[in-house]
């Protein structure tokens, strides 16, 4: 099949989306990748994927999906899509401050509510023009239908990971005085939180902070680290196996909104805490230490727990792996996932077809 694929560029860092597209090839398939920007409303076309002529398309995250509706049209060709959700808290859907909105830097984006609500209603208007559509979650499903106040015809398709570079970069390390996040530096995924939450314990107790990752909040993240007294390091987008170094060099991670570091720490035996948000839960179930969301003492308390307790930390790590490496959450693996996308790229063939 030749299949063209769409997913906005990055050159901090390779993408889950690149990586599917790899995997596309490897199972045999014709993949013209092609990078947009991140906006919702305008598209980038491409000399190279016009003349690929695609037997079909794959928006592959929301950024994707106003280029991928235009060579629909261009090509005559039929369109799959996924989006995660609607983001609940740019949208007035919930309130921002659950969402990590709750800091004296935030209020720039919570005014432009009106404007995302137009804009996630016109991105929807051009995901509903697809053949055929997914979504990262049924605890997600419900952000769609409150904005458009109308059933959303959507699957869902869940996450996979690339195991590759975990692989590459395995080595046996001495276990630090550390914990460690990865993570784009963004308000919604309560990195602050972390930091507030190291702040109330006891400094002969207090484990330092690793951050791999980048972003807009990287200076606001840093003073209040030191305003806080936290020992804390922000390494950037962890080339070159410092990803997979730190993580095996902390004793656990913290991820309070973020799903493929939730992997990588359950490859290499470590536990994670995170946020028992309702999507989370659904695509984690038992793989994570759940904490109450935006509660910050009970943060606290879940990191003093696995900094104390050397055999929680190896029982709740192998017991993540377990989970990961025998399917029992609702992570698929490489074939589950490459399955899933398959049989989407076929129901987008054959709706396309029907409708014409």
């Amino acid at each position: 099949m030749k299949i063209l694929c769409i997913t906005p560029g990055n050159e901090q860092m390779k993408t889950p989306e690149t990586g599917f597209a790899e995997l596309l090839r490897k199972r045999g398939h014709q993949v013209y990748l092609q990078y947009t920007g991140y906006s919702t409303r305008y598209a980038v076309i491409d000399r190279g994927a016009l003349m690929f002529n695609p037997d079909v398309i794959w928006g592959m995250m929301e950024y994707s999906i106003p280029t991928a509706v235009i060579y629909k049209h261009l090509l005559n060709k039929p369109v799959y899509a996924h989006i995660e959700c609607i983001p609940p808290w740019r949208t007035g859907i919930e309130t921002p401050e659950e969402y990590g909105f709750d800091y004296e830097m935030s209020k720039p984006t919570m005014d432009r509510t009106g404007e995302y609500r137009q804009s996630y209603k016109d991105m929807i208007d051009n995901f509903n023009a697809c053949d055929a559509k997914t979504i990262s979650g049924e605890s997600w499903r419900y952000t769609f239908e409150k904005l458009t106040r109308e059933p959303l015809v959507a699957d869902v398709r869940y996450y996979t990971y690339d195991n590759a570079p975990l692989k590459q970069y395995e080595k046996p390390s001495e276990e630090k005085n550390q914990i460690c996040t990865i993570s784009r530096l963004t308000p919604t995924k309560r990195i602050h939180h972390t930091i507030q939450a190291l702040a109330l314990i006891p400094k002969e107790d207090r484990p330092a902070f690793k951050i791999i990752g980048y972003g807009d909040q990287q200076d606001y993240l840093y003073k209040l680290a030191d305003e806080l007294e936290v020992d804390m390091s922000i390494l950037g987008s962890g080339k070159d196996g410092l990803k997979e170094k730190t993580i095996q060099e902390s004793m656990f991670m913290v991820q309070n909104f973020s799903a493929i570091p939730v992997l990588e720490s359950a490859y290499y035996k470590k536990p994670c805490i995170s946020y028992g948000t309702p999507h989370m839960k659904e695509v984690f179930g038992d793989m994570c230490t759940w904490v109450e969301p935006n509660n910050i003492e009970k943060l606290r308390d879940r990191i003093i727990e696995f900094s104390k307790n050397a055999n929680l930390r190896r029982d709740c790590g192998k017991n993540a792996h377990d989970i990961m490496v025998n399917n029992k959450s609702n992570v698929y693996n490489n074939e589950q996932f490459l399955d899933a996308v398959e049989e989407q790229l076929n129901k987008a063939i054959k709706n396309w077809g029907e409708d014409k």
